[in-house]
């Protein structure tokens, strides 16, 4: 307690006071949080982090921060990336398979997503979800490329 008088009253003004309160009290704390976004959920290292930052003395909240920066890019952004692509695997695993028909009249063999509804055909046409409209009969794939996709002739 004696260190934080004296650093209020070497304050010289009330704008030195804040500067020194954000700087060593409500600074470290956000930044932290913001910079342990970058590991993915549940890592442990978020609560890790976060309860060193409140066990060590204040003034050395600021350069634990910095340093913990170098370790959320070096460590947490590889996992993040990997978390990513996990999530994205498992969004193209959950499109359901659909006959849609475009704008002409001809009717294709698609994959639609669940997430946004865009539409990717087995010829390879890619579709918005307003520029389709789902068949509900189905087995009247009148588009030449996808019959020989289901064919297995177009590779």
């Amino acid at each position: 307690m004696g260190q934080m008088t004296e650093l209020i009253s070497a304050a010289a003004s009330w704008q030195s006071l804040v500067t020194i309160l954000i700087v060593f009290g409500l600074a470290p704390g956000i930044l932290l949080r913001l910079i342990l976004l970058v590991y993915p959920k549940g890592d442990p290292r978020r609560i890790e982090h976060l309860a060193s930052l409140y066990k060590m003395s204040w003034w050395e909240r600021p350069l634990f921060v910095a340093s913990q920066l170098e370790g959320a890019v070096s460590d947490g952004l590889p996992l993040r990336f990997k978390a990513y692509s996990k999530k994205k695997q498992a969004v193209e695993r959950n499109r359901m398979q659909a006959e849609i028909m475009d704008e002409d009249g001809v009717t294709h063999e698609a994959r639609v997503s669940q997430w946004d509804c865009a539409a990717t055909s087995s010829c390879g046409k890619s579709f918005l979800s307003e520029s389709y409209t789902e068949r509900f009969f189905r087995g009247v794939v009148n588009c030449s490329d996808c019959k020989r996709y289901q064919q297995g002739s177009l590779i």
